[in-house]
Order: C-alpha cells, then sequence, then structure tokens
C-alpha cells in the first residue's frame, strides 16, 4: 500500500508539472473519484495543495 502510494505521488507531481493536464484530469487518471479526494490526499503526502505544489 505505501508503494502505491508512492507511485502515486510521483505520477501525480511529475502531470502536476505538465500545465495541459488540469486538477480533474489527473485526479481520475490515479484512480479518485473527484479531485477533492485527490487534493485532500496530495496535501497530506506533500504538505501543499495541488494547486500551490504547482
Amino acid at each position: 500500500c505505501d508503494y502505491l502510494s508512492k507511485l502515486k505521488l510521483k505520477w501525480a507531481q511529475q502531470m502536476l508539472a505538465k500545465p495541459q493536464y488540469n486538477i480533474d484530469e489527473i485526479a481520475l487518471v490515479l484512480g479518485y473519484s473527484d479531485s477533492t479526494h485527490f487534493s485532500r490526499q496530495f496535501k497530506r503526502w506533500t504538505g501543499l495543495s495541488p494547486k500551490k505544489y504547482r
């Protein structure tokens, strides 16, 4: 489970670095039902919201 979380975080960071992907698309690609859930999880991982990280 920890391994999957690390993979998702790495993938999210790579996608956030590319402006052509919006937060909703990233959330869907990573398997989250909505961007709110993804944003909360990303903030747990990094201490930053996806928008602030970007």
